[in-house]
Parts: C-alpha cells; sequence; structure tokens
C-alpha cells in the first residue's frame, strides 16, 4: 500500500453492518464484505467511521467554491487519492412548487456513477494498485475507465451483454473489455483481484454494496441537497440495486444525526424501473435491506 492523502480525510476505520462493534483499520479496503460476521448467505458490507467531532461546523454553511466537486467534502469522504474530473456540484432544477430533480447527467460521463467512482478508484491508489477491475452493463463500467484512465490506473471491464456502442464507449477511456457472460462475471473478477493485484470497484459478492468505500461518493449528493434547500420532505431515489440508496440515505444521514446538524427525518423512497430484472444465481435474491436497516437506524442515532 502507497501512502495516500489524508490530511482532509476524518475516514478512520471500517466497520462491520454485520455487527457494529466489529471494526476494522482503514487500509486495506475490505472488498469481499466482513470477514467475521459474513455468512454463506450474506456477505455483510462495511461502513466507514469517521472523527466527526473533528469536523468543522462551517463545511456546510460556506459557499461553495466554483466547480468543487466531491473536494469539498473530502472531510467526511475517505481519503481522495485519484485526481478527480469536475464531478459533483449537479444542479438542482425545480419543476414545479417545491419539487426539485438532481440532474446527475451534469457529471463528467453523464451519471451518478462519478461520485461513486472518484471514491473507488481513490481505494484503488491508495492500496497500491496497478488497475481496477469492474463488471458492470454501463453507466458503472464507463465511469470507472474514465477515472482509471485519470489516475493511470489500468482498467479491465467483465462486460458481455452490453450493446457493441457501449463497450466502444469503454474501450474510448481505455479500459481492456472482456466479453464475458453474467454468470461469469464473479468468478471471473475475483481471479483477476487474486492473481493480477487488481482492485474491484463493483461487487465480489452477491449483497451489492460490496465495497466499502465507494458508496461513500453517493452521500454528496444528499449533502449537496441540504446546502440548498434544507431537509428535504421527501426524497425518490431511482434503484437497482440500492448502492445509491445506501449511500444517500443511510451515510449522510447519519453524519447528521451526529452533530444535529438537522432535526426531524426525511422519508427516502426507492423507485426501481419497471422492466428492471436480474438473473440471480440460484438461492440469491437482490440486496435485503431487513438485515441492515435496524442496524443503520441504530447507528445514526449515536
Amino acid at each position: 500500500m502507497v501512502d495516500a492523502p489524508s490530511s482532509e480525510s476524518l475516514a478512520t476505520g471500517q466497520r462491520s453492518l454485520g455487527n457494529a462493534s466489529v471494526e476494522y483499520p482503514l487500509w486495506p479496503p475490505l472488498t469481499a464484505g466482513c470477514p467475521q460476521t459474513s455468512t454463506h448467505d450474506v456477505a455483510y458490507p462495511l461502513e466507514i467511521t469517521y472523527a466527526y467531532e473533528a469536523l468543522d461546523t462551517d463545511l456546510f454553511t460556506s459557499p461553495t467554491p466554483l466547480r468543487a466537486g466531491l473536494d469539498r467534502w473530502a472531510p467526511l469522504l475517505p481519503p481522495l487519492a485519484a485526481p478527480g474530473l469536475g464531478e459533483g456540484g449537479t444542479p438542482l432544477i425545480e419543476l414545479a412548487d417545491g419539487v426539485y430533480v438532481k440532474d446527475e447527467s451534469r457529471n463528467p460521463t453523464w451519471s451518478h456513477k462519478d461520485r461513486l467512482n472518484r471514491v473507488a478508484v481513490s481505494a484503488a491508489v491508495g492500496a497500491g494498485a496497478p488497475g481496477i477491475v469492474v463488471a458492470s452493463s454501463g453507466n458503472h463500467a464507463a465511469s470507472a475507465a474514465a477515472y482509471a484512465a485519470r489516475a493511470g490506473l489500468q482498467c479491465i471491464v467483465i462486460n458481455g451483454w452490453a450493446p457493441p456502442a457501449v463497450r466502444d464507449f469503454m474501450r474510448a477511456y481505455g479500459a481492456v473489455v472482456l466479453p464475458v457472460g453474467w454468470e461469469h462475471s464473479w468468478p471471473l473478477t475475483t481471479q483477476i483481484v487474486e492473481r493480477l493485484g487488481f482492485h474491484p470497484v463493483s461487487n465480489r459478492t452477491v449483497t451489492h454494496t460490496g465495497h466499502p468505500f465507494g458508496p461513500e461518493g453517493y452521500k454528496t449528493i444528499a449533502y449537496e441537497i441540504f446546502q440548498e434547500i434544507g431537509v428535504p420532505k421527501a426524497v425518490y431515489v431511482p434503484t437497482g440495486y440500492g448502492e445509491n440508496l445506501f449511500g444517500r440515505a443511510s451515510r449522510s444521514c447519519g453524519c447528521w444525526a451526529r452533530r444535529r446538524w438537522c432535526r426531524g427525518c426525511t422519508r427516502v423512497s426507492r423507485r426501481r424501473a419497471g422492466r428492471c430484472t436480474r438473473r440471480w444465481p440460484r438461492g440469491h435474491r437482490p440486496c435485503r435491506w431487513r438485515w441492515a436497516r435496524r442496524r443503520r437506524t441504530a447507528s445514526a442515532a449515536r
């Protein structure tokens, strides 16, 4: 592992979502789930802990520098060792009285995945990995390839189910695209990690929030909303696996609850596309929130 810039980051370690009393050092990122609490059926992810008591209270009240990106929120993120591309700071557009849309298409590769990949690729740089590996059908892989190129890392994309134009988009950033079927993506990802030392920026587990650093980038969406309009009555989040929902709702609310910056609680609802379906390995289902919801709520209240 190389020394990662950490002078601004207040991140202190990793904590299991299977048992909040189980903690680990910040490095290396545990991308295969919690070693102690995970079972054959559930690989419990980890969350990042912070020294909230050392946070400058002006962070949410001071004017936002032009095009500050995620660097504005560096104290509340893992060390940002990889250079950015101007991600974050997207406009909050009012459609009707009190109804807003956060336009994440303004990010460098046109999606919210840029927030995750700035942080996840930083983890790869901080861990001293020669490259990253990602299994994705589109936005996530394109974004990962862009941030790997910006950081000078190699990038392998496992994708055998996207249209040729999408794969060309990934190759435009210098990524090596392996046309492998979806059912083989996880085993191949693990082999690339173990044999080549590449850092995974997509899940290695059936429970999708497998990378402890990456989803931290999503909470900056909530920070930006709060800075502009305060605490909204409700937030509706387009959802696939639920990683964005986890990062935006759980991680940001935990920070605010500890510092008592806001009162009350915003209702957060997920909205999944009607035709969004996945083929899951036999015996498994998509990320189940029951096991983590109670622990996250208790953790945020402390």
